[in-house]
């Protein structure tokens, strides 16, 4: 990348180990870039963690007039139930992804634990809840990286993408990432 906010640091053979990447918001970011297997073994993981639904709930009995056999049933993958659960689990497993990644390759040096965010942003994440709704779903810490770690518009994407950069992305998992630090708005 030629942003003027980001800078590699190689090893003797050129390959870049660490990325520093500064945020809008001022926070530097040490990020180490995954190989193949380990992404691999991150999207695997998702998958033990949010398997897809049983079929056989999906499977129903085919009209007399199309099965082969009695008590022939269809598959579930024609039952659009069975794949609006799917495309449930696949939002699910991206968005665990993307956050695993991220915990794992990018790292604060200025805050090295999750505790230390918390106590630097504390006040701030206090004040802001006083004032706005925040997603139930994300931690304090997922809130405090959303709402005053990631604050320019391509941070998390650019992030995400230096600690994948060997590895090409679908649309979806970019945009499932950023859907993961993107305020919720109710209506």
């Amino acid at each position: 990348m030629t942003d003027n906010n980001v800078l590699k640091v190689g090893d003797s053979e050129g390959r870049p180990s660490i990325i520093i990447y500064e945020t809008f918001s001022g926070v530097i970011f040490h990020i180490t870039p995954l190989s193949l297997p380990t992404v691999r073994a991150i999207q695997l993981k998702a998958a033990d963690i949010y398997p897809y639904p049983d079929k056989s709930p999906y499977q129903v009995p085919d009209p007399v007039e199309v099965a082969f056999a009695d008590g022939q049933k269809s598959r579930a993958e024609d039952n659009p139930d069975y794949i609006e659960a799917c495309k449930k689990v696949d939002s699910e497993r991206v968005k665990w992804v993307g956050k695993t990644v991220f915990k794992y390759a990018a790292k604060m040096p200025k805050y090295p634990t999750e505790e230390s965010l918390l106590n630097a942003y504390g006040e701030q994440l206090k004040a802001l809840k006083e004032i706005a709704i925040l997603d139930n779903e994300d931690s304090d810490y997922d809130n405090i990286i959303l709402n005053f770690v990631l604050t320019g518009a391509n941070d998390y994407a650019t992030i995400f993408q230096m600690a994948v950069q060997q590895v090409a992305l679908t649309p979806e998992e970019v945009s499932a990432g950023i859907r993961f630090f993107r305020a919720r708005i109710p209506k």
